[in-house]
């Protein structure tokens, strides 16, 4: 009589790749206080909660204290993206948020106004050790009037360490008609603007840790109107501060 037992088909073990890269959930939190403009920071100042996310090629914001110290210091507003491109020199995310057409901000649940969802598409060169080149577009996923912008700049690292890192920038922004007339919607009182070259932004960013676990950032940046904005609107160069803090759980 044949064994059963011996003559019983098992299924082969399942074999798994050391190399394979496990997905990690990474995320950070903190705050920041925002203030718009340092003359006017009794009524321009704002608290704001800071959050970081990663999963694979997602991301939202800073989620580990290495990463955050080597990050661009002039960081725009956190939003939800992809990694198409992160090598050493060259990056290129694709992200989309919601987007306060009143305040020209992220999404803020303290504040009012219409909202509509804004893409995102952007990018980095490193040119050498000290100089970055970058540009985003961003366009109205809605149609709710935040319209098309194209931003151009180059970013250079003044001071580097495993601790912190001191950056400065230099950047100019394109838009339409319709990113215009709602960024400066109270200025214009009833004026139209056209689409064209609107505003020169300089400036000076600092991150550093504490350990692993605590990061901390301050960004002061200086914004001129110049082309449309300025023949249209006029106006004086505005000055904005941030800074704040970051806890970095792994």
């Amino acid at each position: 009589m044949v064994n059963s037992a011996a003559s019983a088909q098992t299924d082969p073990p399942v074999q798994t790749d050391p190399q394979a890269p496990v997905k990690k959930i990474k995320w950070s939190y903190g705050v920041r206080v925002i203030i718009g403009d340092v003359k006017n920071a009794g009524d321009t100042t704002r608290f704001r909660p800071s959050l970081g996310l990663e999963w694979g090629r997602w991301r939202f914001g800073s989620v580990d204290s290495e990463q955050f110290v080597g990050a661009d210091t002039l960081q725009r507003s956190a939003s939800l993206s992809y990694g198409v491109v992160d090598e050493k020199d060259f990056q290129l995310r694709a992200s989309m948020r919601l987007h306060n057409l009143r305040t020209g901000g992220d999404i803020d649940a303290l504040a009012s106004g219409p909202r509509t969802l804004r893409g995102r598409l952007s990018g980095s060169r490193g040119l050498n050790a000290d100089w970055t080149a970058f540009g985003e577009t961003t366009i109205d996923l809605l149609g709710r009037g935040d319209g098309f912008t194209a931003n151009l700049g180059l970013g250079r690292t003044l001071r580097r360490t495993a601790e912190h890192t001191l950056g400065a920038s230099l950047s100019m922004k394109y838009a339409t008609a319709s990113h215009w007339q709602y960024a400066y919607l109270e200025q214009l009182q009833g004026k139209r603007i056209g689409a064209g070259l609107g505003d020169v932004t300089a400036g000076l960013g600092l991150r550093g840790r504490l350990g692993k676990e605590w990061g901390y950032e301050s960004n002061l940046s200086t914004s001129w109107p110049v082309g449309v904005v300025r023949s249209t609107v006029g106006g004086k160069p505005v000055t904005g501060l941030q800074f704040g803090v970051r806890r970095f759980v792994n």
